[in-house]
């Protein structure tokens, strides 16, 4: 006697519905599976995946106003930190001209190329225009925040520095 798989009904119909749902989902459970990375193996590979795009300018302009603030009377030592609601972004320029060389304004169609600057073997885009990242608050650890003077004067400096709002900027004592 022969032994048969026997499924009830609504599982047979299921399976012929569903099959290819099922296949794509045994597919991603074998990828899944495989061996990738050990997780010192990837932070060695680039721990630029584990921060996000600006980070490294993020921590830099933090360093630099925590090195500033710490050079205010009363401050002691100080840490910073500050959230970003955007990323420093840039503008690039295009060439563009018109089919059939009329102006550019009437023309109906015109072709728009990104204007490139080429040198040393490589080619880069050419920038309009750079603005700075865009600053949402601030956290400003210090060993002087006990002193209504001290929070007032790292207040107006990190809302000088940054443009953040000063209901955006919180001054906390140092342990």
């Amino acid at each position: 006697m022969k032994n048969k798989l026997v499924l009830p009904e609504y599982i047979r119909k299921n399976l012929d519905k569903y099959k290819y749902v099922l296949i794509a989902c045994c597919v991603g459970l074998l990828l899944a599976m495989q061996p990738g990375k050990s997780a010192p193996e990837a932070q060695q590979a680039g721990s630029d995946s584990l921060s996000p795009p600006g980070a490294e300018e993020i921590q830099a302009a933090e360093d630099r106003l925590a090195g500033l603030l710490g050079q205010i009377e009363g401050v002691g030592q100080v840490q910073v930190m500050l959230t970003v609601r955007r990323g420093a972004e840039r503008n690039f320029a295009y060439n563009t001209s018109s089919r059939g060389g009329g102006d550019i304004q009437t023309a109906g169609e015109y072709q728009s190329q990104l204007a490139v600057v080429s040198g040393g073997g490589t080619e880069e885009p050419v920038a309009s225009s750079v603005s700075g990242p865009e600053y949402q608050g601030a956290l400003v650890v210090c060993q002087g925040a006990g002193s209504p003077q001290v929070r007032l004067e790292v207040t107006q400096a990190v809302r000088a520095l940054t443009g953040i709002p000063a209901d955006r900027i919180q001054i906390s004592k140092m342990k």
